[in-house]
């Protein structure tokens, strides 16, 4: 519970590494910055199995380390779908053991290399057994968003090899304006259902789950600008709305079982708890 890995995706792709959860060392994060010619590159997200085996999505790229961060090889390129003039955008990553993972995605559809189209943008599910060394569609799903809208990736999580959760943004570019859905899968990703949540107009900024029942969603309220955390304890049927007053923007959650947990919000202020946020 103390060693831990935490990276910037916002200044020059900075990873840190604690082993007392109290100080923090610089890792020497080996490998090109800006490589990436469809966007900025950065850190979006990072999944560990144990000390020194994990992975990280960097602009939508799915890099492996075997020595704790020191050095990363790239396994799986997201700006390529073979065959078409399409592209997998990745932001999220989870592995459960050293072989099984799965990546979340969305594929946007364009009329040029350089011009994108929120066209009905894809949903999809990457799967590998092999710790990702392969990756392969394991599901895929059109009509989330309209013609005027796209899917944004945020998160996706596995409880355990057959119960995941996931989430996704839906950015309308006509009136500006986002909401968020939460995806359940019981089926180890081959099909996901919509978890339904207590209130409309939602974008979620990160969700957190420490077994198949026990988990939290945070974010805000897009028509009143006011931010929430709700608490499930049947895996997301039904849910209890938890003090959010002192929220500024929340921006992650994470536990480490049902009782010890930490919000991260704005600005650069971690808060914890040690009664599962009641």
């Amino acid at each position: 519970e103390n060693t831990g890995l935490i990276g910037s995706s916002f200044n020059d792709d900075l990873l840190f590494r604690t082993n007392d959860g109290e100080t923090w060392e610089k890792v020497d994060n080996k490998h090109l910055i800006g490589d990436n010619e469809y966007g900025t590159s950065r850190i979006y997200e990072m999944t560990f199995v144990d000390m020194n085996t994990g992975w990280k999505v960097y602009s939508s790229d799915i890099y492996r380390t075997s020595d704790g961060g020191q050095n990363w090889t790239k396994q799986f390129v997201g700006q390529n779908r073979p065959g078409q003039n399409q592209t997998y955008f990745v932001k999220s990553i989870h592995f459960n053991d050293a072989l099984e993972g799965w990546a979340l995605a969305v594929n946007h559809y364009y009329e040029t290399q350089s011009a994108m189209e929120p066209d009905n943008s894809e949903l999809l599910v990457l799967h590998t057994s092999d710790g990702g060394t392969t990756w392969n569609e394991q599901f895929s799903q059109t009509g989330l968003s309209g013609e005027t809208a796209a899917l944004e990736p945020v998160k996706i999580f596995f409880s355990n090899s057959q119960i995941g959760f996931c989430s996704i943004n839906i950015r309308d570019y006509a009136s500006w304006k986002m909401n968020s859905i939460l995806l359940k899968t019981s089926d180890g990703g081959a099909s996901w259902s919509e978890i339904i949540l207590p209130e409309e107009n939602i974008h979620i900024a990160d969700f957190e789950f420490v077994n198949d029942h026990i988990g939290w969603v945070i974010g805000s309220n897009t028509a009143n600008e006011t931010s929430f955390i709700y608490k499930t304890t049947d895996g997301g049927m039904t849910w209890v709305r938890q003090n959010a007053a002192f929220l500024d923007g929340p921006a992650g959650i994470d536990f480490v079982d049902e009782n010890l947990g930490w919000i991260a919000t704005g600005p650069a202020i971690i808060l914890s708890t040690t009664s599962g946020g009641e």
